[in-house]
């Protein structure tokens, strides 16, 4: 009988367990903030607010054929306030994948009508001050990948003498 009851209540912890990813996984879905522990993402100590700005923009931003942003030559600068409300910087001119040393990067890339596409990059990290996360948002807005085609050629025919 007692293995019965060890058994249900390891069945019950999954279960909750199962059931808070299904939470996180629809919050995420429908684009609602969702609450993630420390260690989860990168934490931070002094961090009250975070703020995040485009520094350099790719000259011309496109979505790859592959359905991919091509964000070459895309920098940004992340900084923020601290618990005593005095700015700081945390990361100058850096690439998305660079501030992934010190944030949870998550890109999200939707068709923006009439063409091209939106890509939202969200720097988030732990605040250990507000014991909640922090996050701050870039948008782009990027082409869609030029079509490539094979090049026409024109040239030139000798006449042909049909009666000759």
């Amino acid at each position: 009988m007692n293995g019965k009851r060890i058994l249900t209540a390891v069945l019950a912890v999954f279960c909750a367990a199962a059931g808070a990813g299904l939470l996180h996984a629809a919050a995420s879905a429908a684009d609602l903030p969702v609450s993630v522990s420390e260690g989860t993402i990168p934490a931070d100590d002094t961090l009250s607010i975070l703020f995040a700005d485009i520094t350099h923009r790719p000259d011309h931003p496109v979505m790859s054929a592959d359905g991919k942003p091509d964000l070459s030559g895309l920098l940004v600068s992340l900084s923020g306030i601290n618990a005593e409300g005095k700015p700081y910087d945390i990361l100058t001119d850096v690439t998305p994948e660079e501030a992934k040393s010190r944030f949870d990067v998550q890109m999200i890339t939707e068709p923006n009508d009439p063409n091209g596409w939106e890509c939202t990059i969200t720097f988030t990290a732990y605040s250990t001050v507000n014991q909640e996360n922090v996050s701050a948002s870039v948008k782009l807005m990027l082409d869609d990948a030029p079509e490539t085609t094979a090049p026409v050629t024109t040239g030139t025919t000798a006449p042909h003498d049909l009666f000759g």
